[in-house]
C-alpha cells in the first residue's frame, strides 16, 4: 500500500515495498534525534518510556498505527521497524542514542 502524508497527500514510500521503505527510512541518515523530534512534529522525547523514540518514528514518520501486534511492522514487506533505546544524561539534559 502506497503511504500518503496526511497534510499534503503527496507519495511517501510503499509499505510493501523493502526497497521504498529503505529509501524513506534513509532520509534520516545524518539526522539529530531533535530535528528528527521537529520533522515528526512531536517533541515529547522526554517521556520515561523507554520505547518512546521508536513509537515516534512509527507514528510520525512512518505514519503507521501503533498496536501490539506480532507481525512485523510492515507485513507485506518482511519489515521490522528498529530504533535504538535513548539515554538522557540529566547533568546536561542532553538525550543521546544508547551505544
Amino acid at each position: 500500500m502506497k503511504i500518503l502524508h496526511p497534510d499534503n497527500q503527496c507519495f511517501l514510500y510503499d509499505d510493501a515495498d523493502k526497497q521504498s521503505i529503505l529509501r524513506y527510512a534513509l532520509l534520516l541518515q545524518g539526522r539529530t534525534l531533535g530535528e528528527m523530534a521537529c520533522l515528526t512534529g512531536n517533541n515529547d522525547l522526554q517521556s520515561g518510556n523507554k520505547g518512546k523514540f521508536g513509537q515516534i518514528l512509527e507514528k510520525y514518520y512512518f505514519f503507521k498505527k501503533l498496536n501490539s501486534d506480532s507481525r512485523p511492522d510492515f507485513y507485506e514487506a518482511g519489515i521490522e521497524l528498529k530504533s535504538s533505546p535513548l539515554k538522557k544524561f540529566s547533568k546536561k539534559s542532553i538525550i543521546r542514542a544508547k551505544e
